[in-house]
């Protein structure tokens, strides 16, 4: 069958909520939301309401579809931030002590300093370069100048300040076990564990940065989760999951200040969560959260 819907005008997209049982009191400000947020984003967040297909929970309001839809995009937020400190962490820490292992500003360079086949390793500097000659950053600039013949290749602790997440995920999977344990051991990780956290946070840092639903999301790129039994029953295919993950590699990652404020402004929002139906279950976590011994310190 082939999709023969014609486009709505906004007005008309309420008028179908409402006619699925919405309760919608203020069809101005409900067009206007419209109108700001996609119907097809707006529609994901519905889900949580729905006794059957295009169906409403009676009493259901267009509020608290719009409440679940604010408490997301605050999620995404915090998630965002403290990603971003683990993320120069790891930039950090890969950089050091990379070049420190091989006593060489260009070991990334060298195909020989990695596990992985050398199709892998020339595909990852092939891009490296690529992004690098694209930069326009002062100090990209200032060494193609200073010294040209070098150049598109970059010593490593300039390098990890081109690349992007991704390819600094890769950077670590790619590497001698031996590199890998010295990384991961800043983060109190084992290092395949690690990987995968790293692979996972690049995953739902770009969910975030494309506004994607974070909320009640299964993840495709889940993180492997410690032996340790703290971490039992935690579902990696839930952002819970990643929750935890974060918290164990933030202090690790930033100031004690930014960690306390991280904490408090998650703790916040959890604690003033929207009204939806089976609110703990769709996140992964449980009401009693904040007492789990991965988020006590």
């Amino acid at each position: 069958m082939s999709f023969n819907k014609p486009p709505l005008p906004f007005l008309e997209q309420v008028k179908l909520l409402q006619s699925r049982g919405l309760v919608i009191s203020d069809m101005a400000a409900a067009e206007s939301f419209l109108g700001k947020v996609n119907y097809y984003h707006f529609s994901g967040y519905c889900l949580q309401f729905e006794r059957a297909r295009h169906e409403f929970l009676p009493g259901t309001r267009f509020e608290q579809v719009v409440a679940l839809c604010e408490f997301d995009h605050q999620l995404r937020d915090i998630i965002s931030e403290g990603l971003a400190f683990v993320e120069m962490a790891v930039r950090t820490q890969t950089a050091y002590h990379f070049s420190h292992a091989f006593n060489d500003a260009f070991a990334h360079e060298n195909p020989a300093n990695f596990r992985t086949n050398q199709t892998n390793h020339a595909i990852w500097v092939e891009d490296l370069h690529h992004n690098t000659k694209k930069s326009y950053e002062f100090f990209v600039r200032h060494f193609q100048r200073d010294y040209p013949k070098s150049f598109p290749a970059v010593p490593v602790w300039v390098a990890v300040e081109i690349m992007s997440f991704g390819a600094l995920s890769k950077f670590v999977e790619y590497m001698h076990n031996k590199e890998q344990k010295v990384i991961a051991a800043n983060f109190k990780l084992q290092p395949p564990v690690l990987v995968s956290w790293l692979r996972s946070f690049c995953y739902i840092r770009n969910i975030c940065a494309h506004h994607a639903r974070l909320w009640d999301k299964r993840l495709s790129v889940s993180p492997t989760l410690p032996a340790a039994p703290e971490w039992q029953g935690v579902n990696s295919r839930q952002i819970g999951a990643v929750v935890y993950a974060i918290n164990q590699m933030l202090p690790l990652s930033c100031n004690d200040g930014f960690y306390a404020q991280w904490r408090t402004n998650l703790e916040h929002l959890l604690n003033n969560k929207p009204d939806v139906p089976g609110f703990w279950s769709r996140i992964g976590l449980n009401e009693g959260w904040a007492a789990h011994q991965l988020w006590k310190r």
